[in-house]
């Protein structure tokens, strides 16, 4: 079993380093949908060349210049797609393996979390709070945590 510092590190390794703050999927999620729609808008005009090529005359040198800048336009997006989903595949892993650890950990009681206001902003998204004395916790990765008062 991994020892209580090597879980840190782990917890650590999941932060992103210019924010402070734990990584955001939908962030990620964002970024891969923006290429995707460059990515079609580059494959419609990539078509829209090819069919003017067809319908008149063009010359071969222009629409080749053309046609190369549009592919390398769009083979550059596929790079920089394929670069976010293996960094968000290595975070899923990360945040699996954290989770695990600090389920491990809470079967244990070895984790003594004190409350800090940081921790609390770091983690929790917001609390609906209903009228038959329950609470839910809305964390910051999606989880929701039910509790009875």
């Amino acid at each position: 079993m991994a020892t209580l510092y090597e879980i840190e590190q782990e917890i650590l390794s999941c932060i992103d380093e210019e924010s402070g703050e734990v990584i955001d999927f939908e962030k990620l999620d964002a970024e891969c949908d923006g290429i995707l729609q460059e990515q079609e808008v580059l494959s419609g005009l990539v078509k829209k060349l090819v069919d003017e090529n067809a319908a008149q005359a063009i010359s071969q040198e222009t629409y080749i210049d053309r046609y190369n800048s549009l592919v390398d336009r769009y083979e550059s997006q596929q790079t920089k797609y394929d670069a976010l989903q293996k960094r968000k595949e290595q975070r899923q892993i990360q945040a699996a393996a954290i989770s695990t650890c600090l389920d491990a950990l809470a079967e244990t009681n070895l984790l003594r979390i004190s409350f800090s206001e940081t921790l609390w902003n770091t983690v929790i998204d917001h609390v609906v709070v209903y009228a038959d004395e329950r609470l839910v916790f809305h964390v910051k990765n999606g989880a929701r945590e039910e509790v009875s008062i």
